[in-house]
């Protein structure tokens, strides 16, 4: 929506558009609603580089048990990737059109399949285990356009360095989680 106003002198226009309306949000927000989003922004971050991750070290048991080669773990590892590239931008583009909650859901719940379909995939077939990396990939690429997203909607400008800041520890955190619980994962079967 739209609003445009119009002086009667013609010497003034104002256009107020949606965008601008929800810049105050964030003005409106009691400081501990917006500590939570933050939090659960850097939460979401977290597992979604914890995911990426973990086929660093299951790669590796996972390319013994069904004889992959060298060739082969890198195309995993890579398969990721092929995903991943594909969404920020499309990422971007959705969080402004439709909010960054609904796309950073939508992403979340993606990758969230992909990870559970991941051990099937692996033992049914390699094509199949690529695909359902790219799957992630396409999932976790929405992941920091939205998380920019929702800081500008929710974060006062004066806060918003040290908000992106927390949710890129999230991310940055979650490989350190993602390695560090990987090889107990692998040890359990």
């Amino acid at each position: 929506k739209s609003t445009r106003c119009h002086s009667t002198s013609g010497s003034a226009t104002s256009v107020a558009t949606q965008g601008d309306e929800e810049e105050g949000l964030h003005d409106s927000v009691p400081t501990s609603y917006r500590f939570v989003v933050v939090g659960l922004i850097a939460l979401a971050l977290l597992l979604c580089n914890a995911d990426r991750v973990i086929m660093s070290v299951a790669g590796v048991p996972l390319a013994a048990l069904n004889g992959w080669g060298a060739k082969s773990i890198g195309l995993v590892q890579s398969s990721f990737l092929w995903g991943y590239m594909l969404t920020p931008l499309l990422g971007g583009v959705l969080a402004d059109k439709y909010g960054g909650k609904a796309v950073l859901g939508g992403g979340i719940l993606l990758w969230s399949l992909a990870t559970v379909a991941t051990p099937f995939a692996a033992t049914a077939s390699l094509p199949l285990l690529l695909a359902t990396r790219a799957v992630m990939g396409l999932g976790e690429g929405v992941a920091l356009p939205c998380m920019n997203n929702l800081t500008a909607r929710w974060v006062p400008k004066a806060e918003r360095s040290r908000a992106v800041a927390a949710c890129m520890g999230g991310f940055q955190s979650g490989s350190m989680v993602g390695l560090l619980a990987a090889p107990a994962m692998v040890a359990a079967g």
